[in-house]
């Protein structure tokens, strides 16, 4: 069961999570609930479903900035890996793939590079990452600060459109 947090609440004897924001307590989001997962749910942030709705309602669609790359934690490289793509112990995200196309592709982003921060706040790991994305639009021009080779680049990059999966 999840507890009552301000933002997440399952109702006793109930499958379903409601998902609220603080500000707006009538704004409630019923979670996916998988039938064979054990109570496993799958909840969508309020801010997210509020964007949705929001582009939803004025254009019929809905869009979200994307990078175009997947990263891992530089935290949960070993040492040994670590020395021996030339990374530094500390913060960042390392990135494992460039898709082709993308923004992270087009602005020169490769495997290897250790993403430090985007438009001066620091990238602490992957969720932060996104989290940073999130937070733009599509079209929008963000600048990724990152260890390439041990030196230390600026990319400018335009945030595509997310593809649909």
């Amino acid at each position: 069961m999840i507890p009552n947090t301000g933002e997440y609440c399952q109702p006793p004897q109930s499958s379903r999570v409601y998902i609220w924001n603080k500000r707006a307590p009538g704004a409630l989001i019923n979670a996916a609930i998988s039938s064979v997962g054990q109570g496993i749910g799958f909840a969508i942030p309020i801010d997210t479903a509020k964007d949705a709705l929001a582009q939803l309602i004025s254009t019929g669609h809905y869009s979200r900035a994307w990078l175009g790359v997947s990263v891992v934690n530089l935290a949960a490289l070993s040492d040994e890996v670590r020395k021996e793509k030339h990374l530094p112990a500390g913060d960042g995200v390392v990135v494992l793939i460039v898709q082709p196309g993308p923004a992270g592709a087009k602005a020169g982003l490769a495997e290897g590079d250790l993403i430090v921060s985007q438009d001066n706040q620091a990238v602490k790991d992957a969720a932060g990452l996104v989290k940073l994305i999130r937070r733009h639009k599509v079209g929008d021009r963000i600048r990724l600060a990152v260890l390439h080779q041990g030196k230390r680049l600026t990319h400018q990059v335009v945030l595509p459109e997310q593809p649909d999966r």
